[in-house]
């Protein structure tokens, strides 16, 4: 999946040409036990530049733009042997530059392959510049990944984009290394796309990282201001997804997805005792939101019986292999079982890049319904427990009580008996005699 890099450079002069063209094709670079992947194109490689400057000469254009100077990167990590990379940049650059002499060197010493392509800017077959223009990185990138294709290499998947987006040669450089604070930015962001459920709680946890965010509806963009005190708009992140319009609409169609699904209470709606509707709890709303859980996805949905099966449980309250929401997590789609109880939703929701990240979160917060759902379920089995055990025990009191209470005779017998003793008691002790 490579991408196409324009690198401009600042001295645009025959000299610079030849620095340039050194240092593309040096060894160290380019070899490989006994293969160079140097190959020039209308031209020979150790004489590219006397060449390119005779056709300059012989055209009477030695002056202005000198040379263009590209690079198609590969990833860091990406697997693609250096002989088919090399390929893939020789033939990219017969179909794109094949009126100029060209040379491509691909560079195997660095963690990521790639090739530079340094060409004339004049024609040696009709003496005409080449002009190049907002379109131009596009053309070739498409072309690339034709190529890429046709020799089962992956390519990235295209986003439409309504603006140009083109790395600067400091950011592509800082990129490489891994030192962009702009790109450490976009991370953040979107890390921070997968847990945020709304702007508000989008800005605290950036916060936590270490970012500022200023988002005011009266201004066009949003702001970072990153750890080391820069201080970059919206506008200037690579991605349209990364925009104040997407990331509004974003977290509108998380508002909508998330929307009745947060409150839970139990099955009849009869209030909060545990016995209210003698059934299993349930989520407001039903999990019934898996329907628009998969809508918020841009997915299709198919939902399909009564409220217990949407919300994922059968009578019994255990989880069913049937359930449309367990079913739509494994294929994308929901199943119902009768054709005839099956109601399909198309949806046509504005992609706003931010598809695999709104997933992330909608299922972490599905989880997070079903935990909270079992908790009640547990809760509730504890209550009858505890209401059954308390009466067992009040009846083993009330037992326990009506077999220590004396009956009737035995209390009249008690106290006839402790009279007569209290009489004894008297007498004796008036005879001088003490008890």
């Amino acid at each position: 999946m490579p991408i196409i890099h324009f690198i401009n450079g600042k001295t645009q002069t025959a000299g610079g040409m030849k620095n340039v063209l050194a240092y593309v094709t040096r060894k160290e670079k380019t070899k490989s036990e006994d293969k160079q992947y140097v190959t020039a194109l209308n031209c020979s490689a150790p004489t590219a530049y006397d060449e390119m400057l005779a056709t300059k000469n012989t055209y009477h254009k030695n002056s202005g733009r000198m040379y263009y100077h590209l690079v198609q990167s590969f990833p860091k990590g990406d697997d693609t042997p250096p002989e088919l990379a090399h390929r893939i940049a020789v033939e990219l650059a017969e179909k794109a530059f094949g009126k100029y002499e060209c040379v491509v060197a691909t560079h195997i010493d660095r963690e990521h392959i790639h090739s530079h392509f340094v060409f004339n800017s004049v024609s040696f077959e009709d003496g005409r510049k080449y002009h190049s223009n907002g379109n131009t990185v596009q053309k070739l990138m498409d072309l690339s990944d034709e190529i890429c294709m046709r020799y089962g290499v992956a390519v990235l998947d295209k986003q439409p984009q309504k603006k140009k987006d083109v790395l600067s040669d400091r950011e592509y450089r800082s990129a490489v290394r891994g030192e962009s604070w702009k790109f450490q930015l976009m991370n953040a962001v979107t890390e921070v796309m997968k847990q945020a459920k709304s702007r508000k709680q989008f800005i605290f946890m950036m916060k936590q990282l270490g970012y500022d965010v200023r988002w005011e509806d009266s201004r066009k963009y949003i702001t970072y201001t990153c750890p080391n005190g820069r201080k970059c708009r919206c506008a200037k992140l690579h991605g349209e997804k990364f925009s104040k319009e997407m990331m509004e609409h974003e977290f509108k169609i998380r508002r909508e997805c998330l929307d009745e699904t947060q409150q839970i209470r139990p099955a009849g709606g009869g209030g909060n005792h545990a016995h209210g509707g003698g059934g299993q709890p349930k989520l407001d709303g039903g999990d019934q939101s898996a329907e628009k859980i998969l809508r918020g996805t841009g997915g299709t949905v198919e939902v399909a019986g009564g409220a217990d099966d949407q919300a994922g449980f059968g009578k019994s309250g255990e989880s069913t292999d049937k359930n449309p929401t367990r079913n739509a997590e494994k294929s994308g789609t929901a199943s119902g079982r009768n054709d005839s109880d099956v109601a399909i939703i198309h949806t046509g929701i504005t992609v706003t890049g931010w598809e695999t990240e709104r997933a992330i979160l909608l299922t972490a917060e599905r989880i997070r319904r079903m935990e909270a759902q079992n908790a009640i379920e547990n809760a509730q089995v504890g209550c009858d427990f505890a209401v059954g055990a308390f009466d067992l025990i009040a009846g083993i009191a009330d037992v326990a009580s009506i077999m220590d209470e004396p009956s009737e005779d035995e209390d009249i017998e008690r106290h006839s008996d402790s009279k007569v003793l209290a009489e004894e008691i008297r007498r004796k002790e008036a005879l001088g005699i003490h008890m």
